[in-house]
């Protein structure tokens, strides 16, 4: 056989083990992926309400870590599959699995509050039977009744940042009925900073107020189309990879499925396709036609290529 052909074989062979070799690794992942939702499933189905009830603090809390634990596996995984396997990003396995891990949070961080609130009132009480206890004593025993807390992320203001912000202040706090209205509204406070906190900075901390500041929070910041700009921005934004740096390259891996994995889940690739190419030319615009252009844009709704090019069409005419 001529030396050509025995190399073109070689070649043959090598793409069609690749080929093989990237098909087993994404029906792996992918099989893995859908192991550790499983997993979380399970957990979620176990604790009922009476299974909740039997535990306590340290089991509560080995839990808490174990769920993150399924979290973090679950985003490694899905992220490499994602890398793999682009059509992933269109998928609903992640919506899906960030369901049940806001659902099984909001249950341990209810029982764990529960908790908290039981060993304040019985640490009140107890005090006045506590004076013979030694000093170390009663440090030790105060100490243990502490609960680990659910740090929810600050909000400052970022469009870009509102939807998971709400959505884990409302699964953990919101929803939580054995808090007052002013308890919630002081964890509403207390987890706001900068644009977002001058927002409701006037309310004065009493019951009525509370269902006020949520309205004021979401007339400001939850907006769709500002939302959905954010992200396109962020992407086109992305820095540049230097020198073939292999944590720049995977930083700008992450943040790029990270900001189009936000926009899947508000709009179909065609809004997003529109998305881009809008906000590429808009931003040739001078100042007053960027001005007219987004005056009569509705805030819920996402503007279209077809829209803007009329609009432009419209401007020439009337200029």
């Amino acid at each position: 056989m001529p030396k050509g052909s025995k190399s073109k074989k070689g070649i043959d062979n090598t793409s069609s083990d690749a080929t093989s070799n990237s098909s087993d690794s994404i029906s792996f992942n992918k099989r893995k992926s859908a192991s550790i939702k499983h997993q979380l499933t399970a957990l979620n189905k176990t604790l009922s309400s009476h299974r909740l009830d039997e535990l306590d603090e340290a089991e509560l809390s080995v839990h808490m870590e174990y769920v993150e634990s399924i979290h973090d596996n679950f985003d490694h995984v899905h992220s490499i599959l994602e890398e793999a396997d682009p059509r992933e990003l269109d998928g609903v396995g992640r919506a899906e699995f960030f369901d049940v891990y806001l659902e099984v949070k909001a249950k341990l961080s209810r029982q764990l509050n529960s908790h908290r609130k039981t060993n304040v009132r019985h640490s009140s009480t107890a005090r006045h039977f506590a004076l013979e206890e030694s000093p170390a004593t009663l440090f030790s025993s105060q100490r243990k009744s502490r609960l680990p807390e659910l740090k929810i992320p600050k909000f400052s203001g970022a469009y870009i940042d509102w939807p998971n912000f709400f959505a884990m202040f409302s699964s953990v706090i919101d929803k939580d009925l054995e808090l007052s209205k002013v308890e919630k509204l002081q964890h509403l406070r207390a987890s706001l900073q900068g644009a977002a906190l001058e927002t409701i900075c006037s309310l004065e901390p009493v019951e009525e107020n509370y269902d006020k500041a949520i309205a004021l929070l979401k007339n400001r910041f939850d907006n769709k189309l500002l939302i959905f700009q954010a992200h396109i921005r962020a992407i086109i934004e992305l820095k540049s990879v230097d020198k073939g740096s292999a944590n720049r390259l995977r930083e700008l891996c992450d943040n790029f499925n990270s900001h189009l994995r936000a926009l899947n889940t508000m709009a179909t690739p065609e809004q997003i396709s529109d998305g881009l190419l809008i906000h590429l030319v808009t931003r040739k615009f001078d100042q007053k036609t960027q001005e007219k252009w987004e005056e009569d844009l509705p805030m819920q709704t996402l503007p279209t290529l077809n829209s803007m090019t009329s609009f432009l069409e419209k401007r020439c005419r009337i200029m």
